[in-house]
């Protein structure tokens, strides 16, 4: 718990280094992610379409909520991939993936299908996540 809460706090920091900041009420949404790749792709290609069609497509499909890939560079997650969900609420986080959400989460889906398929091309990650609520 401790190494995760040290994860998150460092991937916090990095985004007051690019001046965004999180406010009182922001949900956070740390994923240390478990990549697995497709015969013959590269690690490289895998994060290229994330950061150029993954990202930018789900950050669309999703108002309210922006998405960051993270790099661990120190303890038990060194040199491993997370993936950082900053949402404005804990009231937008559940519109989009809480119980009551299915609709609209299944529109979402829907729309976001040609990037998952791609996606799922390069291979497939799995993670382990804790949502962080911002005091």
């Amino acid at each position: 718990m401790k190494k995760i809460a040290f994860v998150l706090i460092l991937s916090i920091s990095s985004l007051f280094a690019f001046g965004q900041s999180l406010e009182q009420g922001n949900l956070v949404g740390l994923h240390v992610l478990d990549i697995t790749l497709n015969d013959g792709v590269t690690s490289q290609q895998f994060e290229d379409y994330y950061m150029k069609t993954v990202i930018p497509n789900y950050d669309q499909a999703y108002p309210g909520a922006k998405i960051y890939l993270a790099d661990g560079f120190v303890g038990e997650y060194k040199g491993s991939l997370s993936m950082i969900w900053i949402f404005e609420s804990i009231a937008v986080r559940n519109a989009y993936f809480g119980s009551n959400a299915k609709e609209l989460s299944q529109e979402t889906q829907d729309k976001l299908k040609s990037v998952d398929d791609g996606l799922a091309l390069l291979g497939s990650w799995t993670s382990k996540f804790t949502d962080w609520s911002i005091r």
